[in-house]
């Protein structure tokens, strides 16, 4: 196919690579960008600077296009831009078939476009994808400013012909709930990394564990959750907590509770990291917590899995039925004690059973991939045509260097 012949693709993002603070939506638009290069032309109109951050990214040129690893052109706006009409001359310039909008509650990259769509639309293709914004538990966090936007893009009919994306059938009804049943939605799954080939060696020492938290500080998150069950924990523990600070007072109740701790627990926060440091950490871990309140995918707890690396997470997610393939824990957040329960006994471990749940773990995230026809459910999604030659998922998945 070529170049000609391929339709075109404009993704609107907030933030895209190298941004590592944003977390799951940058992950599943690399991915997405990845999958989709040799059957689409991608374009990108995003952020010049990572969430939080004042400056911009100093390796890349702001307000111009540049070539994203022969994959893609990407805009990277600075804030006067997003404000004067990225978004606008993106469309503009680059005349797409669909757009792409990520995160509904984005003002350069969803709420205006949507609002102001008669100026740009020409007949062309909406997929939204909420990215986890209408859950409950993420509605609730300023809803006072969330709840009347939702109300004027309903009042303004700014969601007719728009084609919503959801990753679970939980989120499908998320959508529904907001956007009443006539919505029309794809449930298609994010695009997580690539699992290992193969086990990579791990040491494990009874009566001791090595734990990793990844996500941001912020209460949606639930790392206090965890703090507070690792008083109950009688083993040797060490827990990595890697993520920026995104509710500053949460954090110093977090940075409380650890002052608290017993001396057969080590706490030591990292900060953000690049993705692959993040890994590394992650790989070195007996398993990844992730206590949360609610997840859209959870690309964390999927690449933890792609390692070999078994999750205790809650029931907030997707991920469901761990134990029974012994890839990890879901418990309920309701029973908070089970979360000490289960590191308790991932610390009785030796390395031998430990191995069995590390298999487990990777076996969970291959079978994702032979369950899947990612590359035919997104061009469908996204194009609205099947994918000629759908069906083969194992030479279309993100590559392994994807950021």
């Amino acid at each position: 196919m070529t170049d000609l012949q391929k339709q075109k693709l404009l993704v609107a993002v907030d933030w895209f690579d190298p941004a590592v603070r944003a977390g799951g939506p940058v992950q599943s638009c690399v991915n997405l960008v990845n999958l989709l290069h040799t059957d689409a032309n991608i374009a990108v109109v995003t952020g010049d600077r990572d969430h939080g951050d004042h400056d911009g990214f100093s390796t890349i040129k702001a307000d111009d296009w540049q070539c994203w690893r022969d994959r893609a052109s990407v805009l990277y706006a600075t804030p006067r831009y997003r404000r004067g009409g990225a978004f606008r001359d993106a469309v503009a310039g680059f005349e797409p078939d669909t757009i792409y909008l990520n995160g509904i509650f984005s003002s350069a990259f969803a709420l205006r476009p949507l609002l102001s769509q008669r100026s740009w639309r020409n007949n062309r293709r909406i997929v939204l994808a909420p990215r986890g914004m209408l859950k409950p538990s993420a509605l609730k966090m300023k809803s006072w400013k969330k709840q009347p936007l939702l109300a004027l893009l309903r009042l303004a009919r700014s969601m007719r012909n728009v084609v919503f994306h959801a990753t679970a059938e939980e989120e499908v009804e998320e959508i529904r709930n907001v956007f009443g049943s006539g919505a029309e939605i794809f449930c298609v799954p994010n695009i997580p990394c690539l699992p290992q080939l193969k086990l990579t060696e791990h040491d494990k020492e009874p009566g001791a564990c090595r734990l990793c938290f990844v996500g941001r500080i912020h209460p949606v998150k639930n790392l206090l959750l965890l703090l507070q069950q690792l008083q109950q924990v009688a083993g040797q523990c060490r827990l990595d907590i890697v993520g920026p600070v995104e509710d500053e007072s949460y954090y110093q109740r977090c940075r409380a509770i650890v002052g608290t701790l017993p001396g057969n627990i080590t706490v030591q926060f990292r900060g953000p990291l690049p993705h692959h440091e993040t890994q590394a950490i992650c790989a070195e871990c007996d398993a990844t917590v992730a206590p949360t309140q609610g997840e859209n995918f959870g690309h964390a707890i999927f690449e933890s899995f792609a390692m070999g690396v078994p999750a205790l997470i809650s029931d907030k997610t997707m991920w469901r039925n761990l134990e029974q393939q012994q890839a990890g824990w879901d418990v309920p957040l309701s029973v908070p004690g089970r979360f000490a329960e289960k590191i308790n006994e991932l610390c009785r471990m030796n390395v031998f059973e430990l191995q069995s749940w590390r298999r487990g773990a990777l076996n969970l995230a291959a079978a994702f991939f032979r369950t899947h026809d990612l590359p035919g459910d997104y061009h469908q999604m996204l194009f609205g045509t099947p994918l000629p030659h759908s069906g083969v998922v194992t030479d279309k998945t993100p590559d392994r260097t994807a950021a």
